[in-house]
C-alpha cells in the first residue's frame, strides 16, 4: 500500500489521494507484472474514531499471459494509539486481479500490526487461499524508515510467509531496501528487492535475484 492509515496516530479525519508509476508491481516478493511498467492510484480515508478505508488499483503494460495486468486492493481497518507513541492496528484486505493463465488469483487477508513508532511496523497476516493457491498462509513482516536528511530516507522491509501443510514449500522469504527522496508532493524511490527462489515452485511469475525497483509518486490530495 502506498498510504497506510494504520500507521498514522492522529485522531482527526484525513483524506489522501496518490498517483504512482513503478517499474513493476509487487505483492511481497511476487512480481505480478513481469517487469512491466505499472500505474497506480491509491485513495485512503482516515476517520475521527480511528477507523480507515481505502482502495489501491493498478494497470500495467504487461502483455504476457503469466502476469497480472491489472488489479485492486480494497481495505478497511481500525487503529488505536497506545502509550509513548506506540499504536496497534487491524486491517482486512480484499485483493482482486485480472485473470492470468486462465485462472483467478483473488484472495482475502487479515493483519494485525504493532507500530512502535511512526516510522516502524511489525505485522502478522493470515491469508485465506493466498493468491488463490489451495493453501492458506501466515506471514510475519517488519518495515522501518531511517531518516537520513530532511528529504532523504532509507526504507527497509522484510518478512517470511509460511504455508500450511500440503503446499509445495514450507515458507518463502523476501527483503527490500530502497532510498527515497521527497520534495513537496513528489516522492521518488529506487532500490532492490530480494525474492526467495523457491517461489518458482509456487507461482509462475518472473524472479530475478536481486531485482531493481523504482517508483515515482505524486500526492494529488
Amino acid at each position: 500500500m502506498i498510504a497506510s492509515a494504520g500507521s498514522q496516530f492522529a485522531s482527526g479525519a484525513t483524506t489522501q489521494l496518490i498517483a504512482s508509476v513503478e517499474n513493476s508491481k509487487f505483492l511481497g516478493g511476487a512480481n505480478l507484472t513481469d517487469d512491466s511498467l505499472a500505474v497506480s492510484l491509491n485513495a485512503d480515508w482516515t476517520f475521527d474514531k480511528g477507523s480507515f478505508a481505502g482502495v489501491d488499483c493498478y494497470v500495467s503494460s504487461v502483455d504476457v499471459a503469466r502476469a497480472l495486468d491489472k488489479g485492486c486492493d480494497f481495505y478497511a481497518g481500525f487503529f488505536t494509539p497506545l502509550n509513548d507513541g506506540n499504536a496497534l492496528s487491524i486491517r482486512t484486505t480484499r485483493h482482486e486481479y485480472s485473470r492470468g493463465l486462465g485462472r483467478k488469483w483473488d484472495f482475502t487477508d487479515l493483519s494485525l500490526s504493532w507500530h512502535p513508532s511512526k516510522t516502524s511496523r511489525f505485522t502478522a497476516t493470515y491469508s485465506n487461499k493466498w493468491l488463490r493457491r489451495s493453501f492458506d498462509s501466515f506471514a510475519l513482516n517488519a518495515t522501518t524508515k531511517l531518516v537520513l536528511s530532511e528529504r532523504v530516507s532509507l526504507n527497509l522491509s522484510g518478512g517470511v510467509n509460511a504455508f500450511e501443510s500440503g503446499a509445495p514449500v514450507n515458507a518463502l522469504i523476501n527483503a527490500r531496501a530502497a532510498l527515497s527522496y521527497t520534495r513537496a508532493r513528489w516522492t521518488g524511490e529506487i532500490g532492490v528487492i530480494y525474492t526467495d527462489s523457491k517461489q518458482r515452485r509456487v507461482l509462475p511469475f518472473d524472479i530475478d535475484e536481486p531485482e531493481l525497483i523504482f517508483n515515482l509518486r505524486y500526492r494529488l490530495y
